[in-house]
């Protein structure tokens, strides 16, 4: 059977409505100047399980994520897993959720993988979910997108590796994306857009001081958003948009911020944003609403210890919040809150207090709209801005003989995909800020360049493959031309076969076989879909199945007898030579490699040593200490040792053991005792040494690529 709770019946008697005092109304539109709640529509479930970031699909259903818990039916240890993802079916208060991937009874049985997850969104029936490694700081330093095509059933965790935004101090991370709403219907510009926070402290799992907030944009089509290259950011007032390093703050607040969410509301046409302020878990949200996604944003309601004070029915603290998309009224009033603290799932119904001025009157029409040829597919468009004084104008839509194709909010658009020798008709009309659009303007055509390109492209040169693990390898090649068309793409040949075609000049190819050797070679197709001559070959073999006999002599300073056990390190593989203590969720990148199993009762021994357990590596590998959190780390294990953003969890009471990672050369590896100074309720480390190729190890500077300073 499914695991589901039915959330009817479950809300409380005491009606309790909050009031917030009235902000000054923004010019143009009808500003939310208030929320109130309805405390006798609380509901509480999903006991042991937190986050809850809600997406809705176009089959109608609400689809969620928790962590640490069992989800729907589920408790802090019935069904617990690191990451579970849920459906939730139903209006408001008379819904049922499922567990779908994890949890207790899930509908699904594909191989779990750890991490968290609190931004979610719906586009194309497909689910797109921003994963970290955990709850803990690590979140800080890197997230990147995963997706499911089939509605949360699986997923693959390291499928978009060019979506992984490394954070670091001053660098923008934790994005969270802005939801409209159902399979992101409300859209009408054509972007999907991401939040950051400024990191100020990325070895500290708390609010970020002092709080700012950065806006990011890609286009929605063929996925263009996954890809961080694809990525234009906000650079100020306009808007105007450009390269990370030149980014412009949306929100500053000096109590800070931490896990935010966003949401557009089709019914005022305003958007709304919850964040956390001053203190991680402690009741402190902010509520702030827009005109548009990058503002100017105003403070509806801002609070510390919420609910707290406000009713005596509800105990929980608000940690991270959001509302949710599909309990919305018609006119956007009427919603619905959905929030975790302590570990579970809290509801209430809430109503939007509205306020400031209505704009009735559409927007002029853009004139001097002219088109030109940018090639055999492209046409570029501009024309002369206009102005609302009511409301200001918030984009402009282009007709292509009749059909909308685009929504700019800039004066200039350049229409692509289009066929060669081809005559096209365009105009351009305005909306405003309250969502107004006024006329078209006068029509403008142009006229596509012939497919004169008869020549193929030149060949990829300096093409360079390596086996990165035992089932991946990673190509570069230096990149083709083609003066009168460019090039369009890349087809990447393993062994004669194609495999890929990636629009840079790096590639990596998945699925392999273990020990294998392959043969790539790689072409260029250009703009009029010409394939130029194949690159020289290069190989890449991937490195060998098995870790046996990897590690050899082991020695431990308390002379007791650790284990190697090879090709092992999995859920349920036991931790411990002296406890029944298992691994609950280990980090599929290193699921199969060699561990060894130390002593539990060893936490304490000789503390402050840098010489207590040594052993041999047969081959170049990279060994990778799974440290207690509760621990501060040792002296050793910061010599050399990168904190890789990766967590083991052991059965033992749900501890947490961050990763952290050095590469050995073949030869003797010594390692440290447990702590510097003992702590009485801690656990030993634990060692995985891995041959495998798989470089975990970020580059320098720590934690990885930056994305601007």
């Amino acid at each position: 059977m499914n695991a589901r709770i039915s959330a009817i019946g479950l809300g409380l008697l005491i009606a309790f409505a909050v009031t917030v005092q009235p902000i000054q109304a923004q010019s143009g539109g009808q500003a939310i100047t208030g929320i109130t709640f309805d405390w006798g529509t609380y509901i509480n479930t999903a006991s042991g399980s937190d986050n809850w970031p809600l997406a809705w699909c176009e089959d109608g259903h609400q689809y969620t994520s928790w962590g640490d818990g069992g989800g729907f039916g589920g408790t802090n240890s019935d069904g617990r897993v690191s990451l579970g993802f849920g459906r939730i079916e139903g209006d408001y208060p008379n819904f049922t959720g499922y567990n779908v991937w994890g949890g207790k009874n899930p509908e699904s049985n594909d191989p779990l993988f750890s991490g968290k997850v609190v931004s979610m969104i719906c586009m194309n029936g497909n689910l797109y979910a921003w994963r970290s490694s955990g709850s803990n700081y690590s979140a800080f330093r890197w997230k990147q997108i995963i997706r499911s095509t089939d509605k949360g059933r699986t997923w693959n965790e390291d499928e978009f590796p060019e979506s992984r935004l490394e954070g670091g101090v001053g660098l923008p991370g934790l994005p969270y994306f802005l939801d409209y709403g159902q399979n992101y219907s409300a859209n009408s510009d054509g972007y999907v857009y991401i939040y950051t926070i400024r990191i100020e402290d990325d070895n500290n799992w708390e609010v970020q001081k002092p709080g700012v907030i950065w806006l990011a944009r890609a286009p929605a089509a063929n996925e263009a958003f996954i890809d961080l290259s694809n990525w234009e950011w906000y650079t100020g007032a306009g808007p105007t948009w450009g390269s990370v390093d030149d980014r412009a703050a949306v929100i500053q607040d000096s109590d800070g911020f931490m896990r935010n969410s966003a949401m557009y509301v089709p019914g005022l046409n305003r958007y709304v944003m919850v964040a956390n302020h001053t203190a991680r878990n402690q009741g402190n949200i902010v509520i702030y609403e827009a005109p548009q996604p990058w503002g100017p944003w105003s403070v509806v309601m801002k609070k510390d210890g919420w609910p707290s004070g406000e009713t005596s029915v509800v105990s929980p603290s608000f940690a991270f919040g959001n509302f949710s998309p599909k309990w919305l009224s018609t006119d956007g009033r009427d919603c619905v809150f959905v929030w975790f603290r302590p570990d579970d799932w809290n509801s209430v119904e809430c109503r939007f207090e509205i306020g400031g001025t209505t704009d009735v009157t559409p927007p002029p029409t853009p004139t001097s709209l002219s088109a030109s040829a940018g090639g055999t597919s492209t046409v570029n468009l501009s024309w002369n801005g206009v102005s609302d004084p009511e409301s200001g104008i918030s984009r402009y839509i282009v007709y292509r003989d009749g059909s909308q194709v685009g929504s700019p909010t800039q004066t200039s658009y350049t229409d692509s995909g289009l066929n060669a020798g081809t005559s096209y008709s365009y105009q351009v009309s305005a909306v405003n800020g309250v969502g107004l659009e006024g006329p078209k303007s006068q029509s403008a055509s142009a006229t596509t360049d012939d497919a004169s390109d008869t020549s193929p492209p030149t060949a990829p040169s300096s093409l360079s493959a390596n086996g990165t693990g035992r089932t991946t390898a990673s190509l570069t090649w230096s990149a083709a031309s083609d003066p009168e068309s460019g090039i369009s793409r890349y087809v990447v040949y393993r062994d004669g076969s194609e495999v890929g075609n990636p629009t840079q000049t790096s590639f990596n190819d998945t699925g392999l076989t273990a020990g294998t050797t392959y043969t790539y070679e790689v072409s260029a197709i250009n703009g009029v879909g010409l394939e130029g001559p194949k690159s020289s070959s290069a190989d890449a073999t991937t490195a060998p199945p098995s870790s046996e006999g990897l590690v050899q002599n082991i020695s431990v300073a308390s002379g007791k007898v650790y284990v190697a056990v090879e090709d092992a390190f999995q859920e349920a593989s036991i931790q411990y030579i002296d406890r029944t203590h298992t691994f609950t969720s280990v980090p599929t990148e290193l699921e199969g490699a060699l561990y060894i199993q130390t002593a539990n009762d060893d936490k304490s021994e000789s503390a402050g040593s840098s010489n207590f357990l040594s052993f041999d590596i047969t081959y170049d590998a990279v060994v990778y200490v799974a440290h207690d959190d509760r621990l501060d780390r040792p002296t050793w294990l910061n010599s050399g040792f990168v904190d890789i953003g990766l967590d083991v969890v052991s059965s033992d009471d749900g501890t947490i053991f961050s990763l952290f990672a050095k590469s050995f050369t073949a030869g003797s590896v010594t390692l440290g005792a447990n702590a510097d100074t003992p702590l009485s309720r801690s656990s030993m480390y634990s060692v995985i040494v891995d041959n495998s190729g798989l470089d975990l190890i970020p580059p320098a500077p720590p934690r990885g690529l930056r994305v601007g300073n």
